[in-house]
């Protein structure tokens, strides 16, 4: 109470606020929600009144008492302090008063963050540590009941159909909506045989009405004894479920063979290619973080047939529900070597290290600001010149246009991309036959390399061949580097 009391002091609408709130039967935690009060103490106070009402009259009995003390300290002076009655007050949109309103409403606690604030201390006390709001660690506790739904049946849009309903993990340890496809079904059907409880669920529908719903209309369909709960004839079911929250391995892969593709690739159920990067890298990292699985995020990516050489390519894996931390640097090494091993010297990763959230944002936004090199083994009708090379030495920061490639129009719109060739340059192959030669790039981001060369039956305009004035092919491709700081240094 102490700490609602000084609250009341501090802000000019919170007195308004409150007899809102005792109008609509809120209880008193509510009105600890309600002054932003963020302490377990405060909401485990055996002396806090069960009912808003109450909670209003106690600090009004406080605060006359404090004004008798004030007034007969001050010889009789009426006293200047803020009523708590704050009756007469206009809180509409617009008005002073609703805009003081508006701004504490913005700093009232969330029902969820109260609750869990509720179960701090006796979690501390049951499991023997600290709670830290802070922590990786996320504990999920679902209470249910069989009379709950019951209590907000009055809300339930007429028709039934709840809408979408939230349920389940979500990204950073938060609790998701749960699928209706198969996979939930199958999974709300086992939970039903093992005698577990499926917490009720948050229907969107309900909580619209509610917030569109007038005062007058919620407190005819809640009136005080419907807000005074009957004790419960069964009891409710509790689960726990421990969860850590997402860690980040970074590194650089190498690709050393064609025919990988960077994820698993399966067309009507047969694979295409050999076993994936991301399956050489999950093989090593899952069982060493005892994790669940994994999301790979990567600057870039490479066709199946195209080798990724050089330093690597960079990429992070967002870990989740390891139960382990991320390994120290011996062990990270460790698994350098078992990635290589896994894929059978087709993959390698270098340099892997411990990264931050913030270096994922990163990698993502380089994704597209970055350039890469290349080298291309090309073809041409002819044999190659010395004008040639010349002509190519000499081109800088080209811009091509390139239509969406015929090859991938399937899935990707049909646009006029323009992208920039930085440098070209040509060296030829003694030990090939005439015509065939060596292609050096450096390019932006997001250029098709293979279109460049051949054309793309005039989609990418000029090509390689409109630069030489004659038919060109490409042969084989390589990635030699990806122009992007990147690695521990940078965490």
């Amino acid at each position: 109470m102490e700490q609602l009391l000084e609250a009341v002091r501090s802000s000019a609408a919170l007195p308004a606020l409150l007899q809102e709130a005792a109008a609509l039967q809120a209880c008193g935690r509510c009105c600890l929600r309600l002054a932003g009060i963020r302490s377990a103490e405060a909401y485990l106070d055996s002396r806090l009144p069960s009912s808003g009402a109450e909670v209003l009259a106690a600090l009004q009995r406080n605060e006359g008492q404090e004004d008798a003390a004030a007034d007969a300290a001050a010889d009789g002076q009426p006293s200047k302090r803020r009523r708590v009655e704050g009756e007469g007050q206009d809180l509409g949109a617009g008005t002073p008063e609703g805009e003081a309103a508006a701004a504490q409403l913005r700093k009232a606690l969330d029902a969820k963050e109260a609750a869990r604030l509720c179960f701090a201390l006796a979690l501390e006390a049951a499991l023997g540590t600290r709670y830290d709001a802070q922590s990786d660690m996320r504990i999920a506790l679902s209470i249910s009941h069989p009379d709950a739904a019951g209590e907000c049946g009055w809300l339930a849009p007429a028709g039934g159909g709840g809408g979408r309903q939230r349920r389940g993990w979500g990204r950073h340890g938060k609790q998701r909506q749960q699928g209706r496809g198969q996979a939930g079904q199958q999974q709300q059907q086992q939970q039903q045989q093992q005698g577990e409880a499926e917490p009720p669920a948050l229907s969107d529908a309900v909580v619209q009405r509610l917030a569109a719903m007038p005062q007058g209309e919620f407190a005819a369909g809640c009136p005080p004894a419907a807000a005074q709960l009957a004790s419960p004839t069964a009891p409710a079911t509790v689960q726990l479920q421990a969860r850590r929250l997402p860690v980040h391995i970074g590194g650089r892969y190498l690709k050393l063979r064609r025919g990988i593709p960077q994820s698993p690739w399966f067309i009507d159920g047969a694979r295409k290619g050999e076993e994936s990067v991301q399956e050489a890298i999950e093989q090593a990292v899952l069982p060493s973080l005892q994790a669940d699985s994994y999301t790979m995020v990567s600057a870039g990516r490479e066709d199946i047939d195209v080798r990724m050489l050089g330093e690597g390519r960079p990429f992070i894996l967002e870990v989740h529900n390891a139960r382990r931390r991320v390994p120290p640097p011996h062990e990270l090494q460790q698994l350098e070597a078992r990635v290589e091993e896994a894929s059978h010297s087709g993959v390698a990763v270098r340099g892997l290290f411990g990264a931050s959230p913030s270096q994922l944002a990163l990698l993502k936004q380089g994704e597209q600001e970055k350039q890469k090199s290349y080298v291309a083994v090309c073809w041409l009708p002819r044999p190659l010149s010395d004008a040639d090379v010349a002509l190519l030495a000499g081109t800088h920061d080209l811009e091509v246009q390139q239509d969406t490639p015929i090859r991938v129009l399937h899935r990707r719109a049909n646009l006029c991309r323009p992208k920039v060739i930085h440098e070209l340059r040509a060296e030829a192959l003694p030990s090939q036959p005439p015509g065939y030669f060596a292609l050096h790039l450096r390019t932006q981001a997001g250029t098709y390399i293979k279109e460049f060369v051949h054309g793309d039956m005039g989609r990418t305009r000029p090509s390689l061949g409109d630069l030489l004035g004659c038919q060109a092919e490409i042969v084989s491709l390589d990635v030699t580097q990806i122009h992007m700081a990147f690695g521990a240094a940078e965490s």
